[in-house]
């Protein structure tokens, strides 16, 4: 409600506090929980050097306190544990939340796109995938000043489909060369969501492969405005415990999981962003840049990110 940020127009008197939802397919969103999946192997040693050097903040659910314990290969190391970045993950017992683990899985999918990365991780969501504005705005003002990337796996929808203020200003005052990248949500439409649709964010929408072609996912999001495309089902580092969901058999993981959604094909750009940063000696715009300067796949889902 600041008139200077409301030029030549009447300041609102009220402005509207917008809900975001970690999107992996779950609340409300189509498509499936988390799958029990068979642990991934270790890093390719090769690949070491990619991302090397880069820090990715990762706004999120936050980290499983033993992830780095129970994943050393894949994240021990890579992250500074703290006490308010642990994600909570159980409802009681080991009973999962809704969306616990979810921010350990997007790290995982950094580091299996760039296994020489480190990630900041902060608490934006609750385990059920509940967070506002106020709660990303504090998120991304905690992350650490070397993070360079910064990828948010998680949305909104709008009144009137306007950006929400808070975070469009919070995202506009970052500086220059760092990256944003955002999925483009499982609502399966053409209605932008935020921050995703915000020019300075790299939007990205989930595809289907084969293992010969690629194809739209049909939860995805999609429009002019999503920047990029990814396979959005992937396996990755997650928690131990059971998801108890009405109607199915329990569900107890052990560490791994396989899911599906446009929160890891943000995540899986994210990483590869990194890895071109390395690759070229370039800051984060310049990758950004450059990854955006190829021939878009579709017009509806920008560039695929491979």
């Amino acid at each position: 409600r600041n008139p200077q940020q409301w030029p030549g127009q009447q300041p609102p008197k009220v402005q509207p506090h917008h809900v975001f939802v970690g999107f992996g397919n779950i609340m409300g969103n189509p498509g499936s929980p988390p799958e029990p999946a068979d642990p991934l192997p270790p890093p390719d040693p090769t690949r070491r050097h990619e991302g090397a050097g880069v820090t990715v903040g990762v706004c999120d659910t936050g980290i499983w306190a033993s992830a780095g314990a129970f994943h050393p290969a894949w994240l021990g190391g890579s992250y500074l544990p703290e006490l308010d970045d642990v994600d909570p993950l159980y409802l009681y017992d080991d009973v999962l939340a809704l969306q616990g683990g979810h921010g350990t899985f997007v790290a995982g999918v950094i580091r299996q796109a760039a296994p020489g990365i480190r990630f900041d991780p902060e608490t934006a969501l609750s385990p059920t995938g509940i967070g506002d504005e106020a709660s990303l705005v504090a998120a991304l003002g905690r992350l650490d000043s070397s993070v360079s990337i910064i990828n948010l796996s998680l949305g909104c929808f709008t009144h009137d489909d306007v950006p929400p203020l808070p975070v469009a200003n919070a995202v506009a005052a970052l500086p220059p060369q760092v990256a944003v990248v955002a999925s483009a949500g499982n609502a399966g439409t053409s209605r932008p969501s935020w921050p995703a649709a915000l020019d300075r964010v790299v939007a990205v929408a989930a595809l289907q492969y084969d293992g010969k072609s690629y194809s739209p996912a049909p939860y995805s999001g999609f429009g002019s405005w999503v920047d990029a495309c990814a396979v959005g089902h992937r396996t990755s580092t997650y928690v131990k415990g059971e998801l108890v969901l009405p109607g199915v058999p329990v569900r107890n993981f052990d560490g791994f999981a396989a899911w599906l959604g446009t929160s890891f094909a943000a995540a899986h750009v994210s990483g590869r962003l990194a890895a071109i940063m390395t690759a070229t000696g370039m800051d984060a715009a310049g990758a950004r840049s450059l990854l955006l300067s190829q021939p878009r796949w579709h017009p509806a889902y920008g560039v695929l990110v491979p």
